[in-house]
């Protein structure tokens, strides 16, 4: 059994232009190409205005979903366990957990923090674009596909890259396809 971590914001979610969108409405901000290459949104907007736009009501349940994402993870599913992992202030835990059913995950599939995400240590995997994430699991020893973003394009090395989802299947099917299971029984790929 393979046990798969996959982040939310950044991997299924479009957190980043939920925080564009949000701080054009909310405080006619018009955030530049900058606050698309850098992780840390608070790099780029002011701390009290991420605090307005993550309790803002509705926030966490219309963030857009990344093209392909249902599709990637029932594939994904073939390999293993899947789980998602967020963080997220308590205001948006509802509508975080909102969104993660409708990309198919059961309740006892999602772990969300209130704070800073932790080193996550019982995944066989993890796919992850937060490049201190990245780094801060790579050292740690874990197996991690860095999903390709424009903030993260100089973030090390000792992880494998993902553009796409096909290139994390290929990835995670290339690490663990003779562990893969289809219909609940152990198979080679």
């Amino acid at each position: 059994m393979v046990y798969i971590g996959c982040d939310v914001d950044g991997v299924l979610l479009d957190m980043q232009d939920r925080v564009r969108e949000q701080a054009k409405r909310m405080y006619g901000m018009d955030l530049d190409v900058k606050s698309q290459t850098v992780y840390d949104m608070s790099q780029v907007v002011q701390k009290d205005v991420l605090r307005g736009i993550f309790s803002e009501p509705g926030t966490y349940e219309s963030v857009p979903v990344y093209a392909g994402a249902r599709e990637f993870l029932k594939r994904l599913r073939e390999y293993g366990d899947v789980f998602a992992y967020t963080s997220v202030p308590a205001c948006g835990f509802e509508g975080r957990v909102k969104q993660l059913r409708w990309l198919g995950f059961k309740n006892s599939e999602i772990l969300m923090f209130s704070g800073d995400k932790p080193y996550i240590h019982w995944f066989d995997m993890l796919i992850e674009d937060d490049p201190s994430k990245v780094r801060q699991y790579v050292k740690m020893g874990s197996n991690v596909v860095l999903f390709d973003r424009p903030y993260n394009k100089k973030c090390g090395s000792g992880f494998s890259r993902a553009y796409g989802y096909q290139d994390v299947l290929d990835i995670v099917g290339w690490k663990y396809g003779y562990e893969c299971r289809r219909g609940g029984v152990a198979c080679k790929a």
